[in-house]
């Protein structure tokens, strides 16, 4: 019997009532899924790493600060690997939630309990890239781990800072009715993806063979495919995120450090940028049949 739990999936679940959690937690177990609560008074960085669930399920409605939190947990070495759902009280909250790259996706409160075990399940339904990168050895010089710090840190302020500049560049300029959530898509998780990788002895293909990191890029093709915009641009999108990332590290690194920073995240960029374009000609050829 420890032999059969030992292989199933932990999810976490935080920030509930007592009432709600109670009825999540049956209803997973019935799923197969082996639950912990975390109350929402007891909700913290070292409580989820000490539990080290495969998926965090994170209320908004109660307790700590759940965006604080998110951002935290990016920058806890033993929870950073792990994705979190989020279910937000708030349009707001959602966006915050949906800016940061170690959130796999966020929900509307009051939710349908079947919406939300169809997430659980996509979710757990094969290991996150960042868990795989995370057993590579920390070979890296300590400046890329210190801007992987920076970026994992300020991540959610990165990706919002994205979003309003996107705004003003055509196309995108005269999509007034896109939400912030939609301009967002995957790319939060693309990018946390390049960030986890700066800290890692990784291989230079490690993001172009990957099935998770090819599946946020298809998720982030078949949004523009579908809301017709072109080829050019989506690599548009990754050119202002670039710009982004690099006044962002400016403000933060030397000069010199920057520059050394700056060719590695493009080098990671440019695969995420092929992989991306790859899906998207893909899709667009499919879609002529």
């Amino acid at each position: 019997m420890s032999e059969l739990r030992a292989e199933r999936k932990n999810v976490a679940l935080a920030g509930f009532d007592e009432d709600l959690q109670a009825l999540l937690t049956e209803v997973l177990e019935s799923d197969g899924y082996v639950v912990s609560a975390i109350p929402y008074e007891a909700t913290s960085v070292d409580e989820v790493a000490r539990i080290s669930p495969h998926l965090l399920v994170l209320s908004t409605g109660v307790g700590t600060d759940p965006i604080r939190l998110l951002d935290s947990l990016r920058e806890h070495a033993g929870t950073a690997a792990i994705p979190v759902i989020v279910l937000g009280t708030t349009e707001a909250i959602q966006e915050q939630a949906h800016a940061s790259g170690n959130v796999y996706a966020s929900i509307s409160l009051p939710f349908d309990i079947e919406d939300l075990r169809d997430v659980v399940r996509n979710a757990l339904s094969e290991t996150p890239f960042e868990a795989r990168v995370q057993t590579l050895p920390l070979g890296r010089e300590p400046l890329f781990s210190e801007a992987a710090d920076i970026l994992a840190t300020t991540q959610r302020e990165l990706m919002l800072t994205w979003v309003q500049q996107i705004r003003l560049v055509e196309p995108f300029r005269e999509r007034s009715n896109y939400s912030t959530r939609e301009f967002l898509d995957s790319l939060p998780r693309l990018l946390y993806a390049l960030i986890v990788v700066l800290r890692r002895d990784a291989p230079p293909d490690v993001l172009v063979h990957d099935s998770d990191v090819q599946a946020r890029a298809r998720s982030h093709a078949r949004l523009r495919v579908d809301a017709g915009f072109s080829a050019e641009a989506v690599v548009r999108e990754y050119q202002v995120l670039r710009d982004v990332i690099s006044k962002h590290l400016q403000r933060h690194l030397p000069a010199e450090a920057v520059v050394k920073v700056l060719e590695e995240v493009n080098w990671l960029l440019d695969d995420v940028v092929r992989i991306t374009v790859t899906e998207y000609v893909r899709m667009t050829l499919e879609g002529q049949r």
